[in-house]
This record gives structure tokens, sequence and C-alpha cells, in this order.
């Protein structure tokens, strides 16, 4: 599944109601189709959502410096780590996306230069 996701500048903004909500696997499919693709993921974090959470994914597409949006369906219990489909988020190698690897990963951006993809590792 290829979802298309919106695209917004760096500082731009995208309504709550523009996020396109996913199923647990095309969110899944979607993020590491978008890492693999060169994508940094700059941020990922739950939300409560009803009686769950939602989980949230920042993209930044390193070519441009754009940022894409992607959400969950509702989660009510444990979600397994992206790192299997995501293997070059895992910098350091360790076999978990943590935050030393986000740490790495955000030391390569610098205001409006796009980031390298490679600079992390």
């Amino acid at each position: 599944m290829n979802t298309p996701l919106p695209s917004i500048p760096n500082g731009g903004r995208l309504g709550i109601a523009e996020i396109p909500v996913l199923g647990l696997d095309a969110f899944r499919e979607t993020v590491a189709r978008q890492v693999e693709g060169g994508s940094a993921l700059s941020a990922l974090f739950g939300a409560p959502a009803g009686g769950g959470i939602r989980l949230y994914a920042i993209l930044a597409a390193a070519d441009t410096g754009r940022l894409s949006v992607a959400a969950s369906e509702e989660l009510g219990g444990e979600y397994p780590a992206l790192t299997p489909d995501c293997e070059s988020l895992d910098v350091d190698a360790n076999g978990t996306l943590d935050l030393i690897d986000f740490a790495r990963l955000q030391n390569c951006f610098s205001g409006d230069v796009p980031a390298d993809p490679l600079c992390g590792g």
C-alpha cells in the first residue's frame, strides 16, 4: 500500500483533520517505505485517542526538507517496534530504535540545509 501523505515546509502548519489515519499495518508500511526511501523519522509519538493511543510519525524528506505526517488508528495495547521494518533507523546497530539513535540523527539537521541521510552512521 502506498498511502500519499500531506507535505508541508518546515515551520508550516497542518490541521489534525488533514493527517491521514491509517490502519496499523498501513502505518508501519508507509513509515518504513518513506524511511527506506531516504526520509528521516523526525518524530514518533503517541497521543490519547478515545480509550487508547494514536501514533503519529513525522518524516523529513532529505532532498527537500519538507515534512510529511501520518497517524495510526487507535491502539489499545502493545505496539511492535519499527526497528525490524526500518533497520536504517537503528544508527548504532543495537537492535533497538532508541533515544541514542534519534540524538545522532538530530545532530545531522541544520536549519534550511537538507539532512544527509548518511550523517548519523
